[in-house]
């Protein structure tokens, strides 16, 4: 019982799946519509149905245009979809390239940005390296005024300890008088 079924179950299935037989069944039944009605929804009896149906179809109707309708159907569809496929491909591919351009567009945008984030990075990093190194030149400087100014410090102390020496060495017997005092120091420096 089930394999009889199934293989009319197989046949209705192949019978979908032929796109030529179906095409021709679809095409006959749109060309045929008016016998196609009269003979499923007619309310005189059969017998009056059946001769309406021989007046109206002929072999024209009933083969021919149906069967040039289906081939053209089968040769002209696939032509349509390929075009139709091709259509909508190159739509596709143009809304993808378009979709990249703007990609590309943020990249770059992102990527001057980077860069001028970087530029600012290190210009601020520049800067205040210069600032640490003006201030590092600033103490250099400032110490060595201060280690010349120490330095001419210290030789006046020893020229003075010098002179003082000199003068408690020389023990004079007679008083001098502050001008004379300083005309010696001036002399024992080298002023005159």
């Amino acid at each position: 019982m089930l394999g009889p079924v199934i293989t009319k179950k197989q046949g209705i299935e192949q019978f979908a799946i032929n796109p030529l037989l179906l095409t021709f069944f679809c095409i006959w039944i749109i060309v045929n519509w008016k016998p196609v009605l009269i003979l499923l929804l007619g309310g005189a009896s059969i017998e009056t149905r059946v001769t309406q149906l021989e007046s109206m179809l002929n072999l024209d109707t009933a083969l021919i245009v149906p069967a040039l309708l289906t081939v053209s159907f089968i040769i002209v569809f696939p032509i349509l979809t390929y075009y139709a496929y091709k259509y909508i491909i190159y739509f596709d591919k143009r809304k993808q390239l378009l979709k990249l351009e703007q990609d590309c567009e943020v990249v770059e945008a992102e990527i001057k940005r980077a860069k001028l984030k970087n530029r600012l990075k290190d210009s601020e990093y520049h800067s205040e390296v210069r600032i640490q190194r003006d201030k590092l030149d600033h103490r250099y400087r400032l110490a060595e005024r201060k280690y010349a100014l120490r330095m001419k410090k210290l030789k006046w102390e020893v020229k003075r300890k010098e002179l003082q020496q000199r003068d408690d060495s020389v023990n004079l017997p007679y008083q001098t008088t502050h001008s004379q005092q300083i005309g010696v120091e001036k002399k024992s420096l080298g002023f005159q």
